[in-house]
């Protein structure tokens, strides 16, 4: 249950309709939409390709790292779009990525921006700082960092559910991984979506900077 809303537990998560182009059209078939992962300006995401297949495992993976059309873009079409009021939420990914330097002081007003902008559309919230193919979000695993951001967020979402995605860990990683989590569970987050994708290996992985 999300707000007033009992929803069916079947959804589609972010990554598929990064810019709300289909969030009416998905609303007829999942009982939880998430858009995104939304940045506040346009980013072409990693250089192509980016796009990997592995006959032996009969896998694709991909190293997109963030594409998105930005903020401004995405609010556009929610604006357009027939959007369902039924029984089928919809929830916003969203990321603040650090800056060239490394300084990530800057995410936090792009998560005002990005929340503040997105709020009157959605019914919850994923801060998204676990791309595995976004190198510069892993200044971003603290949980410093993690109970600020869930502040922010959750101050202009003003009561809606804000949830963290996680990123897939190893035996050694998870007290870092637990220790980002309570940070954010302790800012007021209320819940985890877990997990991203695992990072593999492959000769693309060259481009993961995607810039941010």
């Amino acid at each position: 249950k999300i707000g007033d809303k009992k929803v069916t537990p079947i959804g589609i998560a972010e990554g598929f309709d990064k810019d709300a182009l289909a969030v009416y059209a998905l609303s007829n078939l999942f009982g939880i939409r998430t858009i995104g992962t939304i940045l506040t300006n346009e980013n072409e995401g990693n250089p192509k390709p980016r796009i990997e297949t592995d006959e032996y495992r009969k896998t694709i993976d991909n190293t997109q790292s963030f594409p998105s059309r930005g903020v401004d873009r995405v609010v556009k079409n929610l604006k357009q779009s027939k959007r369902n009021e039924g029984n089928s939420v919809l929830l916003a990914s969203i990321c603040g990525v650090p800056d060239a330097k490394g300084r990530i002081t800057n995410t936090y007003g792009q998560l005002e921006e990005l929340t503040d902008k997105l709020n009157p559309f959605v019914d919850a919230f994923i801060w998204n700082s676990a791309s595995p193919n976004t190198r510069s979000l892993q200044l971003l695993r603290s949980y410093e960092t993690a109970r600020e951001s869930a502040k922010i967020i959750s101050r202009i979402a003003n009561g809606k559910p804000v949830l963290v995605k996680i990123w897939p860990y190893e035996v050694a990683g998870r007290e870092e991984a637990m220790r980002f989590v309570r940070g954010f569970i302790d800012g007021g987050g209320k819940g985890v979506v877990a997990v991203n994708t695992l990072k593999r290996n492959y000769p693309i992985g060259k481009n993961e900077s995607s810039g941010l």
